[in-house]
């Protein structure tokens, strides 16, 4: 803040989304279009993209499916599967969402669909894991604890399981007292009205319009 050259803190192919400093700037979190196989190794998605540019098939699609990969066969900066969201305390980078093992597909796979808390220490995100996703709206709403061992990733809490119909979408108030999201009632019924909830995150207890 003081002034001077700016100078580069990362150094990822294809370079990096949404960023976020977490309290006292000891790391940020960022998110970036990946390769499913790579996850946040740097070195094998900058070898795939190598790859790709020396391939002779150059065919791209103006479309993009919210459940698909883009042209450059990298997918979406949403913390699903299929891309990363990650903790970098240098040097290297930590896949979130590969731990907590989102799945892959979502149409509610967008950057409104995950958020830090305030102090950094907690992840809350959109995921439908129902069997068959295509045939329900039962999204919900989960958190997970980003400094966690990998097992610890991997079962994150359901924070909205008694609703069968969507839930997402999720804002931390400043003081990271409550969790804000959207929310509907009418299970399958993807036109429901959204209304907005919100958590109390230490008692669990939720209010809603």
């Amino acid at each position: 803040m003081s002034g001077g050259e700016p100078y580069p803190r990362t150094d990822f192919p294809g370079g990096v989304g949404r960023s976020r400093c977490r309290a006292m700037g000891t790391c940020w979190r960022l998110s970036a279009d990946v390769r499913v196989e790579c996850g946040a190794d740097a070195a094998c998605n900058k070898k795939k993209d190598e790859a790709r540019a020396q391939s002779k098939l150059k065919a791209t699609s103006p479309i993009v499916s919210c459940s698909g990969t883009g042209p450059s066969g990298t997918t979406p900066s949403a913390p699903t599967s299929s891309s990363t969201t990650w903790r970098r305390p240098m040097p290297a980078p930590r896949d979130l969402t590969r731990a907590i093992s989102i799945p892959r597909r979502s149409p509610w796979a967008a950057r409104s669909a995950w958020r830090f808390s305030p102090d950094g220490k907690e992840l809350a995100f959109t995921s439908n894991r129902e069997a068959d996703e295509a045939s329900t709206t039962n999204a919900d709403l989960w958190t997970v604890a980003v400094d966690g061992s990998t097992d610890e990733l991997a079962r994150p809490r359901n924070r909205t399981a008694a609703n069968k119909a969507w839930d997402g979408s999720p804002t931390y108030s400043p003081d990271g007292h409550w969790l804000a999201y959207r929310t509907q009632r009418v299970a399958g019924w993807e036109a429901d009205r959204f209304r907005i909830a919100v958590l109390d995150r230490r008692t669990g207890e939720k209010a809603g319009s």
